[in-house]
């Protein structure tokens, strides 16, 4: 890998190669990202919608009282 990296130009200023095996033989047409930035997470997942209470909620409808 590392004869790969030469070859290209070599690394830039800083290039983290940390998870790299240098050592490593490659395979012809193989591509080898360095120095890459992960893709970011996903995003959370939103809770849960809260559960539907048993008792209804009161009305709305307003009737008169028989006087």
């Amino acid at each position: 890998m590392v004869d790969a990296i030469k070859a290209s130009g070599g690394l830039k200023p800083g290039a983290d190669t940390t998870d790299l095996n240098l050592a490593r033989p490659l395979v012809d047409g193989e591509q080898i990202r360095v120095d890459i930035a992960p893709a970011p997470p996903p995003p959370p997942t939103p809770p849960p919608h809260p559960a539907p209470t048993s008792t209804p909620p009161p009305s709305t409808n307003s009737t008169p009282s028989p006087a």
